[in-house]
């Protein structure tokens, strides 16, 4: 490629290897790559190695990572200041497959389904006034993931998500028009805000790595 005139070139493939595995793939390619020539990683954020990459020509990389985890994670949805939270599940009674399947079942009652996701619902808005106790909360989360059969218990999870009200320390534009509502895991389009929370989150980091940089 750099024989053909190009001087900027993008990597592929290497979303599934580990840092260190990038890091022997880059030290390889320096061996060949010229000096003008400058690099793109396709898929990769990995910002604790910036400098790194910087070192071997890297000047660029995408990633659908701060997106998908959103809502694709089992736990790590949320970017905070210096770590990640769980979202908090509250499905949709009327949408959740596995929750239809055991209401038409019989094993589970629709009312009764419904009162729980409402519950939890106005549990979680009246938390946010601060007019709900956290473990009363919690417990009634955990009573309606009880419905959908669910082995995974994220009662300690939901704690410190709730504890630590991650929402009111954000100032983007997501966290600051929704407040506790961009921490529920409950359909497309929430989701999808909080991704672009962690979207926002992943930029703030990288300017402040490149402050840094520049001091």
């Amino acid at each position: 490629l750099q024989k053909m005139g190009y001087k900027y070139i993008a990597l592929g493939g290497m979303v599934s290897l580990k840092s260190s595995e990038i890091m022997q793939v880059l030290n390889v390619v320096s061996e060949r790559r010229k000096p003008e020539t400058r690099l793109h990683l396709f898929g990769v954020t990995r910002l604790d190695h910036v400098k790194r990459f910087r070192e071997h020509g890297v000047i660029s990389f995408d990633s659908t990572s701060p997106l998908r985890q959103a809502f694709k994670e089992d736990k790590d949805n949320y970017y905070g200041k210096d770590r990640t939270y769980t979202a908090i599940r509250v499905p949709q009674v009327d949408v959740n497959l596995k929750l239809k399947k055991k209401i038409m079942s019989g094993e589970v009652r629709q009312e009764e389904a419904f009162r729980l996701e409402r519950e939890c619902l106005d549990g979680l808005r009246k938390f946010d006034r601060r007019r709900f106790p956290r473990k009363d909360l919690v417990d009634l989360l955990i009573e309606y993931q009880s419905l959908f059969g669910s082995v995974k218990n994220y009662a300690q999870a939901y704690d410190e998500t709730l504890k630590d009200r991650v929402w009111n320390e954000c100032k983007c534009a997501v966290c600051q028009e929704l407040g506790i509502n961009i921490i529920i895991f409950r359909g497309a389009e929430r989701n999808r805000r909080r991704g672009f929370h962690n979207v926002y989150v992943t930029y703030e980091r990288l300017k402040k790595i490149r402050r840094q940089k520049a001091a």
